[in-house]
Formats: structure tokens, C-alpha cells, sequence
């Protein structure tokens, strides 16, 4: 999860508050290791192994991705 934890503290965000978009389940792991919401992009593995990996929310791709709805999971 370090560069992850790398990339919040040079964007001076919490992880907590900070959000993961990430297509791999070694990087869905990494951002939930480090406390953060992982978003999992389906381009090359399928929703179901993307879930199993742990990602919060999964989307086949980032178009009409849900804004809205990210930022009341993240409010919750």
C-alpha cells in the first residue's frame, strides 16, 4: 500500500478520504491495506475477481461513472 499511502500524503489527503480507481486485484488489495475506498475498473479482470479482491465498488468502465454516488458512500 505504500505508494498509495505515498500518493495521499503528497496530495495531503487522509487515506481514509482518498479513493483507489484500479483495474488489478494486487492494486485493489494495496489501496484497501492502506485505508482507502477501491473502486474496481473491469478492462482486465472480470467484476467477480474484483469484488473477491476486495474493491468497494466495481464498474465495467469509468464512463457515466456515479460521482454522486461515490461521494455519499464516502460520506457514510
Amino acid at each position: 500500500p505504500q505508494v498509495f499511502l505515498v500518493a495521499a500524503e503528497r496530495a495531503g489527503v487522509r487515506p481514509r478520504r482518498a479513493v483507489v480507481f484500479e483495474d488489478a486485484t494486487f492494486g485493489i488489495q494495496a489501496a484497501k491495506a492502506a485505508g482507502m475506498l477501491a473502486v474496481g475498473v473491469g478492462s482486465t479482470n472480470p467484476l467477480p475477481v474484483l469484488t473477491d479482491a476486495g474493491a468497494d465498488v466495481v464498474v465495467p468502465d469509468l464512463r457515466g461513472f456515479d460521482v454522486d454516488d461515490l461521494v455519499s458512500r464516502m460520506e457514510a
